[in-house]
């Protein structure tokens, strides 16, 4: 079976929550040439908060769809690649994202309109020991382009090896789903112009992930999660950082029978910095739009509104964000 096959409705708003946070965040990535260091440090900053959301949301890519009649559950008459194709399951994902702020520095007093592209390609290979435990091993590269030619010199490649483990159980005839990942993550980031190695991230992971199946038409979901990152930079000093996240969502089928999706969601974080004395607080609300008209094809439109609150009070800002996701993958 596909990995498509695989996904249980119920699980799938959490998933998309997933994406759409990571849709939200891709626009807090700015420019590394800002005059003090307490700029730069922010600059940086934002760009981390990329990092552990683009294994997640590129890894997840199927979405909602009716589930399939599946093989007869026994062995009998079947292929090795077919029982093979019961626990190993591939995927090859390539998608592209556009988005525009109106303050691309995350800073109150350097606030500039700007818009940022970037393409993925990735794959993943996933290990299906029974119906609760997997492993997941997933690389991406990602491509970041600005909009204004004044930051095109601070465009950024980002090479990403991840692995998670996942224990998932449903519970209540299957109306509540709880997803428990243990993931780290390696991610290294380039000066596209130069080559230059800019940022090194070690992540660890682990989170709690509830979705209710509560009418055939709404999905809620939430979760949380808790992340460390070990950075490194050859240019700057970038502290680590203890983050806690709370995730609120819900998915809305409007339509029966139509891969047309709506999906509300909230984010609240608290990133806590090391070696320095730092707290943020971050609120993410965010309105998602989803359209999958072929198998192997979705659309996301996602607009979203970024409050940060820092104690360190030139390190706060605020965003308005519109993005278009188009993604394409295929799955062995």
């Amino acid at each position: 079976m596909d990995s498509s096959q695989r996904i249980r409705q119920p699980a799938l708003a959490g998933s998309r929550l997933s994406a759409i946070i990571l849709l939200a965040l891709f626009t807090l990535t700015c420019s590394l040439d800002a005059a003090s260091k307490t700029k730069r440090l922010n600059l940086i900053q934002s760009r981390l908060r990329l990092l552990p959301r683009m294994r997640a949301a590129q890894q997840r890519s199927a979405l909602a769809s009716d589930e399939e009649s599946i093989t007869a559950a026994t062995g009998m008459g079947r292929s090795w690649h077919d029982i093979l194709g019961d626990v190993l399951s591939m995927q090859f994902r390539s998608s592209s994202m556009y988005s525009i702020t109106n303050n691309v520095f995350n800073t109150q007093e350097d606030a500039q309109t700007d818009s940022l592209y970037a393409q993925f390609a990735g794959l993943s290979l996933d290990a299906n020991f029974d119906e609760h435990w997997t492993l997941s091993n997933t690389f991406d590269q990602g491509w970041f382009y600005y909009g204004r030619a004044a930051n095109a010199s601070q465009d950024f490649i980002t090479s990403t090896f991840g692995q998670m483990l996942s224990y998932e159980r449903t519970f209540f005839d299957k109306k509540l789903d709880l997803n428990l990942p243990l993931s780290w993550g390696f991610s290294r980031m380039f000066n596209r112009s130069t080559g230059a190695r800019t940022l090194d991230t070690y992540t660890y992971r682990a989170a709690a992930e509830f979705t209710w199946a509560f009418r055939p038409w709404l999905t809620p979901a939430w979760s949380y999660e808790y992340y460390y990152q070990d950075n490194g930079s050859p240019s700057d000093f970038v502290p680590d950082q203890h983050r806690h996240n709370l995730n609120l969502g819900a998915t809305i089928t409007p339509f029966k029978g139509r891969k047309l999706y709506l999906t509300p969601s909230v984010q609240y974080s608290v990133e806590q910095f090391i070696h320095i004395v730092r707290t943020d607080t971050v609120w993410t609300p965010a309105m998602t739009v989803t359209w999958q008209p072929l198998k192997c094809l979705a659309f996301d439109v996602i607009g979203s509104y970024t409050r940060s609150r820092s104690s360190q009070e030139d390190s706060s800002y605020r965003v308005f964000t519109g993005a278009l996701y188009a993604r394409v993958f295929f799955d062995w």
